[in-house]
């Protein structure tokens, strides 16, 4: 009787099995329709069923989406700026995606997975990942192990107006939002330009540069200058009407970067900036070109200890990258915005503006005498480096001239005058008349007795500043000047005071 019971209840199972099994399904018969609870249930168990992925994401609904809508960190970027109540030596960061993190230890990159629940924050230390770069000094290397030592910790954290503090178990990490660089007044130099095999770096890249001010560019290729200027809109940028020296560069690489370079810079027509990080970008959205901000170029840009080189003299002393090989003297004189002086061989003669630490000079204009060849040489140096100049230092001894990064191009010494001052009174007319010295010019008409006729005047006077239209009885000092550049006057003539002004009739 047992085997015979339990036979019938097989035949039982297989039945239900199969009326389950021909059932219609949504697929084959449109909707289902709603049937009676089978009244024969079998007897023997059965096995529970598991879950599978798909009814696992069901049960879950919309939980990763509230998760990320409740996680306030979603997409910040921070600043290390307190590690255990101390100053961070290094540039330590932290940027949160959806599920990572990553940042620099201020050596290494590195990035992990991480959970936000309310105010409580971990991060999954199995999951840490960094680059093994050595880095100098080594307390750099060991902040950065001791901050992801503490960070692979933390337990909880607070956002509060700017600032972020994770609390760990090895103590606090503050953090700050960082500081984004402006386009215009930084000096920009090259990290990579974007290639066929990707974003390639290259040891000239660092010798490239570029400023932004006032929209006009300057820079370096690396192995010529350039100017011209740009357009800035919202996040688009062009350059236009870009020129440059036509220095031979006798090194294949460099030259090939030169034309990368000016060739990306043609095709820019949007930007990006990410912290101390300058993306040029195409049409499309690529990528073509990153770039670093200097620091140091910028910090000495800025610097105002510079003494007013106004009426001041100068001697070359250093060509800095190759020797003086001839005996011409070379020279520099600054008077009320312009600055002429002996180039070697011949006179020239430009403008200049000053601002702080930054010069600006206008193209120099020369004489076209023709010297020996050693002569040549160190005129041709000199003019280039002129030409590249946009910084310089002064101190009562020294000028340094140097390019927009502030590496030297040249050192001069002061010229001091042999002889004591001279006081003479001297008689101004009301207007400038055309004349010829270095270049063409506009001389003054100057007369030491009143009784006399004017003459030009091809000299300036320090200090004094003169209105057309108007005669002048001015004092002055009259200094004679150790070594004068060839062609120039011997002679410094400096304001004491303006005894008359006086109106004339037109």
């Amino acid at each position: 009787m047992k085997i015979e019971k339990v036979i019938n209840e097989l035949l039982i199972l297989v039945i239900a099995i199969f009326m389950v099994a021909c059932a219609p399904s949504a697929q084959e018969g449109g909707s289902l329709q709603a049937t009676e609870e089978p009244t024969l249930e079998p007897t023997l168990p059965l096995e529970p069923t598991l879950p599978t992925e798909q009814d696992d994401s069901a049960t879950s609904g919309s939980q990763p989406d509230e998760a990320l809508q409740n996680n306030p960190l979603l997409g910040t970027d921070w600043n290390l700026i307190s590690l255990n109540g101390a100053t961070p030596t290094g540039d330590i960061t932290l940027q949160f995606d959806e599920e990572t993190v990553g940042g620099s230890d201020g050596c290494n990159g590195y990035g992990a997975s991480y959970t936000v629940e309310g105010d409580t924050i971990s991060f999954d230390t199995s999951g840490f990942m960094s680059t093994m770069m050595a880095c100098e000094p080594m307390e750099i290397m060991e902040e950065g192990r001791a901050y992801l030592d503490a960070l692979a910790t933390a337990t909880s954290y607070v956002l509060d107006a700017g600032t972020l503090t994770i609390q760990t178990e090895k103590g606090e990490l503050g953090f700050a939002i960082p500081e984004h660089r402006t386009l215009e007044g930084t000096t920009w130099t090259l990290n990579a330009i974007a290639e066929e095999n990707g974003i390639v770096s290259m040891a000239i890249d660092q010798n490239i540069f570029f400023l932004l001010e006032d929209g006009a560019v300057t820079g370096s290729t690396g192995c010529n200058t350039f100017g011209g200027s740009y357009t800035l809109g919202g996040d688009e940028l062009s350059f236009d009407q870009l020129n440059q020296t036509l220095k031979a560069c006798l090194d294949d690489e460099v030259n090939q970067r030169e034309t990368q370079f000016t060739t990306l810079l043609s095709n820019t027509v949007r930007y990006s900036i990410t912290r101390q990080t300058l993306s040029l970008e195409d049409a499309d959205g690529n990528v073509l070109a990153t770039f670093s901000a200097d620091e140091k170029a910028d910090e000495t840009m800025t610097d105002g200890t510079n003494i007013d080189v106004n009426s001041t003299n100068w001697t070359l002393s250093d060509l800095v990258s190759q020797d003086i090989i001839s005996e011409a003297i070379l020279t520099a004189s600054f008077e009320n915005g312009q600055l002429t002086g002996n180039a070697g061989c011949n006179r020239y003669t430009t403008s200049y503006v000053i601002d702080g630490n930054k010069i600006t000079l206008e193209p120099i204009a020369t004489t076209r005498r023709m010297c020996d060849e050693a002569t040549n040489v160190d005129e041709q140096a000199f003019l280039q480096k002129m030409a590249e100049v946009r910084t310089f230092t002064a101190t009562d001894e020294t000028l340094t001239l140097g390019d927009a990064k502030s590496n030297t191009l040249l050192i001069f010494v002061r010229d001091e005058a042999t002889t004591d001052a001279v006081e003479k009174t001297l008689y101004v007319g009301a207007e400038q008349v055309d004349c010829v010295g270095v270049a063409p010019q506009k001389c003054l008409l100057v007369k030491e007795d009143p009784n006399e006729e004017y003459l030009f005047f091809y000299n300036s006077i320090a200090g004094f500043e003169w209105e057309a239209g108007f005669e002048y009885e001015i004092r002055v000092t009259v200094t004679e000047v150790e070594n004068p550049p060839a062609d120039a006057s011997k002679l410094h003539y400096e304001l004491i005071e303006v005894v008359s002004k006086t109106a004339v009739e037109s």
